[in-house]
């Protein structure tokens, strides 16, 4: 597992240390690397946060109490938040996104960042 490898070079004195459980999975990333959280639709129905672009603990509790205020017709006490109804982006369709995302990660990983 890369992260126990990762893990055990940063802390040589415990490499012996072994993880209970682990996560993995798809990183929600908006091509600006920014999220938002909101709500669209023709009825106004339609309630998201995306692109946490790994702030999705912090973010993910955030959001989660902005969508219950905003399904019970609270905004105003969230108007202050930059990332409220932000629009990221616009992703063109594959195989351009494809071609994007690939990029993306590519440059990820020769930044580091």
């Amino acid at each position: 597992m890369s992260l126990h490898r990762e893990f055990a070079r940063i802390f040589p004195s415990l490499a012996d240390v072994t993880f209970e459980r682990t996560w993995s999975g798809f990183v929600d990333v908006s091509l600006d690397q920014s999220p938002t959280v909101g709500q669209m639709g023709r009825h106004n129905n339609i309630f998201y946060g995306i692109g946490y672009s790994g702030e999705g603990v912090n973010l993910t509790s955030v959001f989660g109490r902005v969508i219950a205020d905003l399904a019970a017709g609270r905004q105003e006490q969230w108007a202050w938040l930059p990332y409220l109804n932000r629009r990221p982006p616009y992703i063109p369709n594959e195989p351009l996104r494809w071609l994007a995302i690939k990029g993306d990660l590519a440059y990820t990983r020769l930044t580091g960042g």
